[in-house]
């Protein structure tokens, strides 16, 4: 019999990250999957600025407590027309990256997906790379999925 898995699937909106969510449905997709469909926000500069940094930089939401934006409503389509069993996460951070471990220590998942932005090596060292950074730090196995 096969086993259930809870997954991860970091998007952002981009490329890269469409391009792993519909890689994962084309070859590592099963029927038994829980899939968590996470969406990192930066924060409100303006409401950071006017003096609340506690809503600026607040933690993970779902996708219903706030208005909608545009990545989310994507997202929650794309799950959807998948027929994934799936939901749609959110969080506000700086930090790509330690959101997606947040998130996924939180969500209790067997594995975490994401896409790679292919950066060359310069731009890779002066921005650093969320994928590797999840790849060091995930305390479960991480798929990246190189565009």
């Amino acid at each position: 019999m096969s086993q259930s898995r809870k997954l991860l699937i970091a998007m952002d909106g981009y490329k890269h990250s469409d391009y792993a969510f519909d890689w994962y449905l084309r070859y590592f997709y099963k029927p038994k999957d829980e899939v968590v469909l996470f969406h990192c926000i930066e924060p409100d500069v303006a409401t950071y600025l006017k003096g609340n940094k506690a809503a600026a930089n607040s933690g993970a939401t779902s996708a219903g407590d706030e208005e909608e934006n545009p990545v989310v409503a994507k997202l929650q389509s794309k799950a959807t027309a998948s027929g994934l069993k799936a939901s749609v996460l959110k969080a506000h951070s700086s930090k790509p990256g330690e959101a997606i471990i947040r998130a996924g220590d939180e969500q209790r998942v067997d594995m975490i997906i994401t896409g790679s932005r292919s950066l060359g090596t310069v731009r890779r060292t002066l921005e650093g790379s969320v994928s590797e950074y999840v790849v060091h730090q995930s305390s479960v196995p991480v798929l990246v999925v190189k565009t």
